[in-house]
């Protein structure tokens, strides 16, 4: 019985380990890839370490055009093997013109378990927006470190940069 040996999240991982295994699903990436992030989760679980969590910080709105075709597949990708949260810089003009696509991709980070927080991207006055944009991220990026425990800081760009080194 594997509740007297793991404590019970080691217990729920290492039961949907056991599902997986059961399915037919040989030959897929998709089945070899879950079951060696459940495996990475089993492990760091049994070592009595909590997962992983990422801090992805960028100045690009996640909506924008770089970012839909490079980071967030690269999110999805390795958001079965850490928690993720990711602080974007959003572009009011951007979220207005299409709320559609908007609650899309709110939902399609939801779905993949990334957690999207958005701070508002000012344009002027030109120096004073982004010294203000810093210190905005540097308020959120602080209290999300303290209060949600993460333990690895990505940022992508310069304002990034400088608000992960304050």
């Amino acid at each position: 019985n594997l509740s007297k040996t793991f404590p019970v999240s080691v217990n729920l991982l290492l039961e949907e380990w056991f599902i997986i295994r059961r399915l037919n699903w040989s030959g897929r990436f998709d089945y070899i890839k879950k079951i060696f992030s459940l495996e990475r989760k089993i492990r760091r679980a049994k070592e009595g370490k909590p997962p992983l969590k990422v801090l992805y910080i960028t100045y690009l709105g996640l909506l924008e055009p770089i970012p839909q075709s490079q980071v967030i597949p690269y999110l999805r990708r390795i958001s079965d093997t850490v928690d993720i949260e990711v602080l974007s810089f959003e572009k009011k003009e951007i979220i207005r013109s299409s709320p559609e696509k908007f609650a899309k991709l709110q939902k399609t980070l939801k779905d993949s378990g990334i957690k999207w927080h958005i701070l508002k991207y000012h344009k002027r006055p030109l120096f004073f927006s982004s010294v203000y944009d810093m210190l905005a991220g540097f308020i959120a990026t602080f209290y999300l470190v303290i209060f949600g425990r993460i333990n690895i800081i990505h940022a992508r760009s310069n304002v990034p940069i400088a608000v992960a080194f304050l």
